[in-house]
């Protein structure tokens, strides 16, 4: 596929799907948004809340009602499209092993530290255990006017979850009851035996080598006559059971008194490994089973009319199995690499199929004992707030206390086994070959890792109005501390931070924030920095000239401006420091003595990142079903920690220290249309579609002379891929003799062609060239549906992102590599009789240093458009369960990530190999007592 095609279907696919969804919002007749409610508050973290209408900065906020009803493990995989800004990349879908990164309007750094500060009741916590069922609001505060406050943490941006809080009433009780199977959505396709070996012997004279198998050998192959002495095997479908149960069970206890109230939630979640069942043929499991239990109480007290106590406890525990010595990567890497015809799954005698090359994926699976993983996760954190009008009305102090803990062990049972090869020595006679000794299962339990999280608050919070005027402020400090599991010294942070908001006639309205806050990664007299931010609003529909508008009900025009920090500092801590490490050794009189060197020399000016940021935009809404949300952004990010070393030469005898002269530029905008209809008082409707977009721009980086231009990573995105250009196979020896000499290896007709960049007449890693798109998608989409009639509703959900490139490498896509099998893409390679439609190089049974190569023949549009979720339920009538007690009561089917339109077709553009990406069904049931 060259360049030019690849455009083509990309600019195909990009209009295609824009049509698709804007087809979709206008004609989709879909049910109103009960849960989308418009907050009376919006939670900045820090006990601080204003109402909606003064937030003059970014922020999105989401209630966990809008988040789908799949069985997950991770609660990033429901974020994915929902929240605008937001981008969630997810590599991994294993039970328990999810791999799920999230960028606030995208990336803006190339600096060691991209993660966001994740927020939960106040205090950094993980977040990934969490269960929608126990969160009230998500928010995620988006310029840097909104994340000032949060100092030298805040510049990736700030996920805020608050928890459920209990009110007072009667007892109210919740039970939700999932269960469902989840499947591969796509899988890698493989050649069978035959084609492996018919393929192969090609392979081997394309190499000038005689073929492996003979006629009589194809033609067993083909026939299926002997599965033993020639087997064709297709471990994917050994191993792999075609849908895994899941499950999830919740309940809630709500209630209280006016001054006592509660919030209690007990939860459990089950995904079953997508390996075939493993314990009907030993006596443990070595699935990749996960479990977990999740268990919250929120409580508030009332101990005065001034002072009020909040205990929120949340705690986690969960279990995940695995083979022993056998992680993922290792069983996919397995079933992707040996070939169906290298031996059966069991020998005539029962006993396991192997050789000297290969163990066997099943023994692996079923004889190798099991590998657990048993973690613990706890939340805790106390608050006490007293009111002091008595002072002055609307003053108040709180003081708040955190200790957060996540705790992981390790334990395995192990064991060896045996396989055998089976041969025929020629007269019939079958012959067993040893490889491995079978030992008796031992058990350990060594190893763990802990994370813990302790902090303190204290905060004077001032509300108050004054006729027209409205102030909204917050005074206080904040502790923080994270210890590390092998970490002798603990990551601190400390400063104070501030708002104040006013506002004038419900019109205008003017913010400042502020933060002031240290860190001990830093050199005693550079660990504190100031971290500033400024907003204004103007809410024109409140003008005389607006407010009996019959269009616009409502338009408030906003713009901030501000700063804050990034001080990740990667696997190296105290870099102002000198270091001396053991290196060689010198004679003092008749003794050897250990010598020393300088380590990486010593930064003393080492500062953190920072992040400058202006935002401009509006909230509006119009003839009373329409809401449309704006907001455009630029940030300079600069003090990007950068080595030098490239532009040192080694003879300086050096380690270059870490240096605070990168550089990164980041715009782009967020828009957020929503309709909500009603046809009659039977039927109603919505439709919302989030659309986000950034791209960054690296301005400043150290960089060694190039000798051009485009080798510079300084004017590209961050990650910008670099590859060699595909440019059309060898046709013919006179087109290798007369094209650029290629250096990685021999090159011969039906060999990947590449261009010589720099017109040297040399095509090598000088060439490599700027192409496509990272995989971190710049652009965004998510269309959210719903329609009810009477007791019916269809909840629906897609998600699409554009811009993105993604890599097909390794066993899946590379034929025959590392003796490996060989992929269905390949049916398509280049000989002489087809060169003319040939889509794959020439088969190889080497390890092709040429053709397998970091190219655009492997690079492909990563554009997808994904059907994330759709639900369909029934409300019970209420006069068929009230009498039994029951208050409300929901019958409900879904399925989650049922398919995508995307460009790889080979794989799945998000997950291209191992555990892989799952479709999911489920049926359920919710009741209210």
């Amino acid at each position: 596929m060259n360049k030019t095609n690849m455009k083509n279907k990309s600019y195909k696919f990009r209009h295609i799907s824009l049509f698709f969804i804007i087809w979709m919002t206008t004609v989709m007749v879909t049910r109103s948004q009960e849960s989308k409610t418009d907050s009376s508050a919006v939670n900045f973290g820090y006990n601080y809340s204003i109402p909606e209408w003064m937030v003059t900065r970014s922020i999105s906020t989401i209630s966990s009602d809008n988040l789908d009803n799949s069985v997950t493990s991770h609660l990033g995989t429901k974020l994915l499209g929902r929240v605008p800004g937001l981008t969630v990349s997810q590599t991994s879908n294993e039970p328990g092993l999810e791999s799920i990164s999230l960028f606030s309007r995208g990336v803006g750094t190339f600096g060691p530290g991209r993660d966001m500060l994740i927020i939960v009741d106040g205090f950094e916590s993980a977040y990934d255990q969490l269960i929608p069922e126990e969160i009230e609001t998500i928010s995620l505060l988006k310029d840097a006017s909104a994340t000032s406050m949060y100092g030298m943490r805040g510049a990736n941006g700030v996920l805020i979850i608050t928890t459920k809080k209990g009110k007072a009433g009667p007892l109210e009780v919740n039970v939700s009851a999932q269960t469902g199977f989840e499947s591969p959505q796509r899988l890698p396709d493989f050649l069978n035996s035959y084609d492996y070996a018919r393929l192969y012997n090609e392979a081997l004279i394309n190499d000038g080598l005689s073929a492996q198998y003979t006629n009589s050998d194809l033609g067993a192959y083909q026939s299926g006559s002997d599965p033993y002495l020639y087997p064709d095997v297709n471990w994917y479908n050994e191993l792999l059971r075609n849908g895994a149960p899941v499950s999830k069970y919740n309940v809630t206890f709500t209630g209280g008194r006016q001054d006592f109230r509660y919030f209690v939630l007990l939860g459990y979640l089950n995904r079953s490994g997508i390996y075939k069942k493993t314990a009907d043929k030993t006596d443990f499991s070595s699935n990749s089973d996960y479990n977990r239990f999740n268990i919250r109480s929120n409580v508030e007290i009332d101990l005065s009319n001034r002072l009020t106590a909040m205990i929120n406890l949340g705690a986690s525990l969960a279990n995940k199995k695995n083979p022993a010595g056998y992680n993922t990567d290792n069983i996919f890497n397995m079933m992707s690499m040996i070939p169906p015809n290298a031996f059966p799954v069991y020998n005539p005698n029962q006993s396991y199929g192997g050789n000297s090359l290969f163990t066997n994926p099943w023994g692996d699976m079923l004889e190798t004992g099991s590998y657990g993983t048993n973690s613990r996760a706890f939340q805790s954190m106390i608050k006490l707030r007293y009111d002091l009008d008595m002072i002055t009305d609307g003053l108040s102090i709180f003081a708040a206390a955190s200790f957060n803990d996540r705790f992981t062990s390790y334990s395995s049972k192990s064991r060896t086994y045996s396989r055998y090869t089976l041969t025929d020595d020629g007269s019939g006679n079958i012959e067993y070959k040893q490889f491995g000794e079978p030992t008796s299962l031992s058990a350990s339990e060594s190893q763990f890792n802990q994370w813990r999280n302790a902090g303190f608050q204290s905060y004077f919070n001032y509300q108050n109005n004054f006729g027209n005027n409205v102030i909204e402020s917050s005074l206080g400090y904040d502790l923080n501390s994270n210890t590390l599991q092998g970490e002798r010294t603990n990551f601190k942070h400390l400063g104070v931070n501030g708002r104040f908001s006013y506002a004038h006639d419900t019109k205008y309205i003017g913010e400042i924030s502020l933060g002031y806050y240290g860190s001990n990664g830093y050199k005693r007299g550079k660990r504190f920095g100031f971290f500033p931010g400024m907003s204004i609003g103007w809410i024109a529909s409140n003008e005389s000239f607006l407010k009996n508008n019959s269009v616009i009900d409502y338009l408030k025009l906003k713009a901030s401006i501000g700063v804050s920090g990034n001080n990740a500092l990667g696997n190296q801590r105290f870099m102002y420091d000198q270091y001396y490490s053991a290196s060689g050794s010198y004679i003092y009189g008749n003794t050897s003595l250990q010598g020393y060197r300088e380590s990486t020399i010593a930064n003393p000016d080492l500062t953190w990142e920072k992040k400058k940021e202006i935002n401009i935009g509006f909230n509006s809404k119009f003839i009373n079903t329409i809401d449309f949300n704006f907001d455009v952004f630029w940030q300079n990010r600069y003090d990007i920690l950068a080595s030098p070393e490239s532009m040192i030469p080694q003879l300086a005898g050096m380690w270059t220290p870490q240096l605070n002269v990168g550089k990164v530029n980041n715009k782009g905008f967020e828009a957020q249309i929503g309709y909500n209809g009603k046809n009659s008082k039977d039927l109603t409707y919505f439709a919302e579609l989030n659309i986000w977009y950034a791209k960054n721009k690296i301005t400043n980086i150290p960089e060694a002379i190039k000798q051009d231009q485009y080798q510079f990573r300084e004017g590209r995105p961050v990650d910008q891929p670099f590859l060699l250009q595909y440019t059309g196979f060898f046709e013919n020896e006179s087109e290798v003799n007369n094209s650029p000499y290629q250096i990685f290896d021999v090159v011969q007709p039906g060999d990947l062609k590449y261009k010589d960049q720099n017109d040297d007449g040399v095509v090598d890693e000088l060439d490599t060239y700027p192409i496509g798109y990272t995989n971190i998608p710049e652009l965004t989409m998510g269309l959210n549906l719903g329609l009810q009639y009477k007791n019916v509703y269809i909840d629906a959900f897609l998600q699409g992102v554009m811009n993105r490139s993604v890599y097909l490498s390794g066993l899946n896509f590379h034929a025959f590599q590392n003796d490996g099998k060989i992929s269905s893409m390949a049916l398509n390679r280049w000989t002489s009789a087809t060169h003319a439609t040939a889509d794959y190089p020439r088969l190889s049974s080497q390890n092709n240093s040429n053709n397998y190569r970091y190219s655009t023949f492997w690079q492909r549009d990563g554009s997808f458009l994904s059907f994330r979720n759709i639900e369909i339920g029934y409300n019970i009538p209420n006069k068929l369960i009230n009498k039994i007690g029951i208050g409300e009561a929901t019958l409900f089917v879904n399925g989650v990530n049922l398919f995508k339109f995307d460009h790889v077709k080979i794989a799945d553009p998000e997950i291209l190999t191992g555990y892989p990406a799952m479709s999911q069904y489920n049926l359920g049931l919710k009741i209210k007592f």
